[in-house]
């Protein structure tokens, strides 16, 4: 009877399956080591160079997808680089003391959304914010002052008047009223009247 009992907490606490969880680091605003960008935690033995992530279209994240306990807590940080001293030190809502960040797994496959290299949140995208610009960029987080207008005369009252345009840049034309005056008491008026010939 006892090595049934063994043999059963054996099999139950073997056939516990592991998750795997996605992780991604967002490297844009950094110059990015020869030597890669890694990952290291309690999971892998905190070797800085032992787990390399990567960036297989090009875009500055890199990522890499592990098998881990689930309904577990780790601590973890990204290394640019593959050694201690190129590691991040991250500060907020995601980091504990150290500087690491902390996770807790659960009972499913996810995918950590990506963050900036030494933040708890995604990098900002500069760019224009406003829509009316002519360079709106959708998405941007952060406005760089780049924004463009589209340019014309924006005085209602002028005769080149553009309704489209947001930016004034000084073309307006505007009708100017003359008038034309002449003495004819030395004269003697026809019967047509006086006219002015352009």
């Amino acid at each position: 009877l006892l090595i049934n009992i063994i043999l059963i907490f054996f099999l139950i606490t073997n056939s516990v399956a592991q998750v795997n969880l996605t992780f991604q680091v967002d490297m844009t605003q950094q110059e990015v080591s020869a030597d890669g960008v890694h990952i290291a935690g309690a999971f892998q033995g905190w070797d800085p160079g032992a787990t390399a992530m990567n960036d297989e279209d090009g875009d500055n994240i890199y990522a890499i997808t592990l098998s881990l306990n689930p309904n577990t807590s780790y601590e973890y940080k990204f290394v640019n680089g593959n050694v201690w001293g190129s590691d991040e030190y991250v500060q907020g809502d995601c980091s504990v003391e150290g500087g690491n960040r902390l996770l807790t797994t659960t009972e499913a496959d996810s995918t950590i959304s990506e963050v900036c290299y030494g933040s708890c949140i995604a990098c900002p995208v500069y760019g224009c914010t406003d829509s009316s610009a002519n360079n709106y960029n959708q998405g941007a987080t952060e406005d760089d002052g780049s924004c463009s207008y589209a340019s014309g005369c924006t005085d209602s009252t002028a005769l080149n008047y553009d309704e489209g345009a947001i930016e004034d840049d000084g073309s307006c034309e505007f009708a100017v009223s003359v008038t034309f005056q002449v003495d004819m008491t030395q004269q003697e008026v026809s019967a047509d009247g006086v006219h002015i010939a352009d």
